[in-house]
């Protein structure tokens, strides 16, 4: 029986992996503006040494911005070089003056990382899910020359900043994206230094972070989450990436394998016929080390897999996972889908 190509963003991951923050707020841009104060952040030395405490090895530095500035990005000049640090820009839609005016989608935020680099969708579902489907609408269908400019490619999946924990996790927005067949990658962000009381330390235990393959610089760094080669983590003591084999066949199933046996593994796959996501289950290997998920050969478009410490929702450590990025299957579209 023929097979058809899947696609694993992880099988080509040849560099080391870091460990980094992707969304930490900074008050200085990366070019001067007069008289414009940026007290929406922290100073680039005190961000470091958190960074440092936590064992990151990049962050990107986030600077807010208006109309009179949308083209400035945070910037850490001066910190220590044992630190990567990427220029990034957050565009709040919503507190813009006047509010609303760049993106169609009123709550709309997006986060860019490096002058140049890629862009996502901060806290999709932060103001509600009414306003989720109004964000959805436009990253599907843009209609404004800002958004399409933007090129959004992720979402965050984990954002820190809702004070209940249950309300910092966006999976259900990440399905609806997948679904509909748009290529988009999952990020774990913090929005610390948000202000005085959103220190990193506030986020302990569920440090959102991100684990990059990738080689120690910046532009290299920005590629990688431009291609999916990293994963999502609230598992704040990993030392090492989870990371799935590329997939091998035996007789007419697909398998793809990964480790990690401390952690509850599952996973969905979204099935073409009939429309819908459905669990898969995740079979623990003989050697008690290694997992591995079986897939039909055809009628499936993406798999997801993640894991919690627990399977509880009233043990602390069910808030504890990583997010592993899609796996496109046999009838994924074509990413302009």
């Amino acid at each position: 029986m023929p097979h058809h190509p899947i696609v694993n963003p992880y099988e080509n991951c040849k560099s080391g992996w870091l460990k980094g923050l992707t969304h930490a707020h900074v008050n200085v841009p990366f070019k001067s503006v007069p008289d414009k104060p940026y007290a929406h952040g922290c100073d680039p030395t005190t961000i470091y040494e958190a960074c440092r405490d936590m064992g990151m090895q990049f962050v990107c530095m986030a600077l807010d911005v208006q109309l009179d500035g949308i083209d400035l990005f945070g910037d850490a000049s001066g910190t220590p070089d044992t630190l990567i640090t990427i220029p990034t820009r957050e565009i709040q839609n919503n507190y813009l003056t006047p509010p609303g005016t760049y993106f169609s989608a009123y709550y709309l935020h997006t986060l860019t990382f490096g002058l140049e680099g890629p862009s996502i969708c901060a806290h999709p579902a932060y103001y509600g899910q009414d306003t989720w489907e109004d964000i959805q609408k436009d990253l599907l269908d843009p209609n404004d020359q800002h958004l399409v400019a933007l090129n959004v490619n992720g979402l965050e999946v984990y954002n820190g900043f809702s004070p209940a924990v249950s309300a910092r996790f966006y999976e259900n927005c990440w399905d609806d994206m997948l679904q509909s067949g748009k290529l988009y990658f999952g990020y774990a962000g913090n929005d610390s230094y948000y202000r005085s009381g959103y220190t990193l330390s506030r986020f302990a235990p569920y440090l959102g972070h991100n684990w990059v393959s990738s080689e120690p610089d910046a532009a290299s760094i920005t590629q990688s989450l431009a291609e999916g080669k990293f994963y999502g983590s609230t598992l704040r003591d990993m030392t090492s990436p989870p990371v799935p084999t590329a997939p091998f066949i035996n007789e007419d199933s697909y398998f793809l394998e990964f480790s990690e046996p401390e952690l509850k593994w599952n996973a969905v796959c979204y099935l073409i016929q009939g429309r819908k996501a459905i669990p898969v289950q995740v079979d623990q290997r003989q050697d008690g080390q290694t997992y591995s998920v079986q897939l039909p050969e055809t009628d499936w478009s993406y798999l997801r897999v993640q894991a919690s410490m627990s399977t509880d929702p009233n043990n602390n450590s069910y808030w504890n996972r990583i997010w592993m990025q899609p796996i496109l299957g046999p009838n994924w579209p074509s990413p302009a889908g």
